[in-house]
């Protein structure tokens, strides 16, 4: 659905991205986190470039999809450096996966190797785009960074964008198809059949987690009444390594900025 927004093809009368992004330093590794995503990156690899290309590999490619398990992908998950799980354990017998052993080997972000990538689809560069509906998983490691900031650039472009956030993780196939199937007829109903008795989405339809939780509808996203606070592991002047500081105090200025690291060990998590 981005690739064909992206050609900007005037056929195209409305698309849905499902748990979808366009920055694809984001998937790997999250917008500003740094921390690779192991488990999709993972799981996605063995699924669908080793288990689905074997006869009858659906079948097992199901088990696994639902439940993350397996023996290889356990290997996987315990082996490092990371970019020589590929040929290990994920895609045996076969040539290493580029894609995969470069990722790991630019992760910062700002390499070189990152240009073409971060922006997959570069709406500032665009003059028009058809309705979109974006639908997006609080959990899920492609879209619960990227999904909001995709939208905000498409709406620049077209107001008739939607933007659904549900409760979920990028496997929970079952749980979000209520949610979905009915989402994705109210749109193409309206957009394609030109059904005007279709249910006009809200612009956000998010999923408030916490106290009041429950379906939201919103006109904009954030909410206008929302506040961005930020919270980091800062080391105080008394050498303290382990407060949690809110960065948005103006006590903060007592406090110096500094690295707190530690060793992860795959085989002893």
């Amino acid at each position: 659905a981005l690739a064909a927004m992206r050609e900007e093809v005037p056929a195209l009368k409305a698309v849905a991205p499902i748990m979808a992004a366009t920055d694809l330093y984001a998937v790997m590794f999250g917008r500003e986190a740094g921390a690779a995503h192991v488990e999709l990156i993972f799981r996605w690899s063995h699924l669908v470039m080793h288990l689905m290309s074997k006869p009858f590999g659906m079948l097992e490619a199901m088990f696994t999809f639902f439940h993350g398990t397996g023996t290889a992908l356990r290997k996987a998950y315990r082996h490092s450096p990371l970019n020589e799980a590929d040929t290990l354990y994920l895609v045996p017998n076969s040539e290493p996966l580029e894609w995969f052993r470069d990722g790991f080997a630019h992760p910062l972000g700002t390499e070189p190797f990152w240009d073409d990538k971060r922006h997959f689809v570069q709406f500032e560069n665009m003059t028009s785009i058809p309705p979109v509906l974006l639908f997006c998983g609080w959990y899920d490691f492609f879209s619960a960074e990227s999904c909001m900031y995709d939208w905000k650039a498409m709406r620049k472009l077209n107001e008739d964008c939607r933007m659904v956030i549900g409760p979920y993780t990028h496997w929970h196939v079952q749980a979000m198809q209520p949610k979905l199937w009915r989402t994705l007829l109210d749109f193409f109903d309206r957009h394609l059949l030109g059904d005007a008795a279709a249910r006009e989405l809200p612009s956000v339809d998010a999923f408030a987690m916490g106290h009041d939780m429950g379906w939201m509808q919103m006109a904009d996203w954030p909410p206008p009444y929302t506040k961005e606070q930020k919270f980091g592991m800062i080391r105080g002047k008394d050498g303290d390594p382990n407060k949690l500081i809110d960065h948005n105090n103006s006590a903060i200025e007592t406090f110096v900025e500094s690295e707190i690291s530690y060793v992860y060990d795959p085989s002893d998590p």
